[in-house]
């Protein structure tokens, strides 16, 4: 009824306006963890986003084609780290699965799976909390995008930020409705954590839907600094 009352009056619902907030809140650095091999980095180009990227991808041969596709698209603004970020610095092992941009440090939880999802291997990678290394990647007067699609593991990356969470103005992260991973937080668990950082969540866009029930499994989620809007 609200689309028709909208439509009625010649407007109607946006579906995605990442674009819209990456230009309203000027961003020129967007740290783009769980790079994988270029999905999201190569999206926001397609946009027109012309500021740096600061990928972060722990699997070895998924940063080296992400390293090749940074250097033909970058134009010297594009920079990959070989390492996962998390709540504390580690050594740890990373589960390989058959569509590598579902690796976890997490085992998959019991639920049916649309796609294959088998690990086939396990890998050991570097962990480091992002609040050690930010000071490297962004000046203070950066304005950032954080981008999290890291398989379970986005509550590990929230915490590993620690107060710089503060001087960063968007955040876009997956999140599950229901548990994809063992022990995962959920989507009211991550909004709640980043409510209480002063973090309001400004749009949420369908992810993976299980068949036939229709029933919503995952969904990104933007949030913007609440003293921003």
């Amino acid at each position: 009824m609200i689309r028709d009352a909208l439509q009625r009056q010649g407007r109607d619902f946006i579906r995605y306006p990442l674009k819209h907030y990456l230009d309203t809140f000027k961003i020129d650095c967007v740290l783009d963890v769980g790079a994988n091999v270029g999905q999201y980095a190569m999206h926001i180009r397609s946009l027109g986003y012309k500021g740096r990227i600061e990928s972060f991808e722990p699997l070895g041969s998924a940063s080296e084609k992400l390293r090749l596709k940074a250097n033909q698209h970058g134009a010297g603004k594009w920079k990959v780290h070989n390492y996962a970020l998390g709540s504390a610095p580690a050594t740890d092992t990373i589960n390989v699965s058959t569509h590598s941009a579902a690796s976890s440090f997490r085992k998959l939880s019991a639920i049916e799976h649309a796609i294959d999802l088998t690990t086939v291997g396990q890998e050991t990678v570097t962990i480091v909390r992002l609040d050690s290394i930010y000071g490297e990647l962004c000046k203070s007067s950066d304005n950032v995008c954080l981008k999290i699609d890291t398989q379970g593991f986005e509550m590990q990356v929230l915490e590993g930020a620690g107060t710089r969470l503060s001087e960063i103005k968007l955040i876009q992260l997956e999140a599950s409705l229901v548990p994809q991973y063992m022990g995962e937080s959920l989507i009211e668990d991550l909004i709640a954590y980043l409510r209480s950082r002063s973090f309001v969540p400004i749009w949420i866009i369908n992810g993976y839907t299980a068949k036939p029930s229709f029933q919503l499994y995952q969904a990104d989620v933007i949030f913007a600094r609440s003293d921003l809007l």
